[in-house]
């Protein structure tokens, strides 16, 4: 804390110790006469300290994320991925959704099948394969078992990804369908 140490170079002292935090013990622990001055100097330059430092972090961190609505779509699907619901989806931006696994053979082919019916069926112009997720290259929509979920973002960062239960989920595709229509 820089007030401790300010206090050390001016020699000032407390009398006793205080409650964490409190101006007012500290001020009424402070020595007398100019003791108490030293005291309120000493947390006033904490406060700037602590405010210039946390003003750069925080300028740092804003300039970072200059994308608010992609901030905001993150967040959302964040949100109804832990409550095991379909996040808001852009629809008109979708061209290709990957089913995608461990192998890319069985459970995503399924799965792949079951939702390229479902988009047929709602006459949407999109294309839905399987892959394995080590094969993935390019998509918009990525749908994984929740264990391989961050293995494929590290694949494909810029898609949006879903993760599932399991791929037979019928009520999982018709949400993502429903967005999307």
């Amino acid at each position: 804390m820089v007030g401790v140490g300010f206090n050390m170079i001016t020699g000032n002292a407390l009398v006793g110790p205080p409650s964490p935090g409190s101006v007012f013990a500290l001020t009424l622990m402070s020595t007398k006469g100019m003791g108490i001055v030293l005291t309120l100097s000493s947390i006033a330059v904490s406060a700037v300290t602590s405010f210039l430092i946390g003003s750069v972090m925080v300028r740092k961190d804003a300039s970072e994320s200059d994308d608010l609505e992609a901030a905001q779509a993150a967040v959302a699907s964040s949100k109804a991925q832990s409550k095991g619901q379909v996040a808001p989806v852009a629809a008109a931006n979708v061209r290709s959704i990957v089913v995608a696994c461990d192998a890319g053979m069985g459970s995503s082919a399924m799965g792949a099948t079951v939702l390229r019916g479902k988009i047929n069926d709602a006459g949407l112009n999109i294309e839905v394969t399987n892959a394995a997720i080590n094969d993935l290259n390019n998509a918009d929509i990525v749908i994984t078992q929740n264990e391989l979920t961050d293995r494929a973002r590290s694949k494909l960062p810029n898609a949006q990804h879903f993760s599932i239960d399991n791929f037979m989920d019928a009520g999982f595709y018709d949400d993502l369908v429903a967005k999307l229509a």
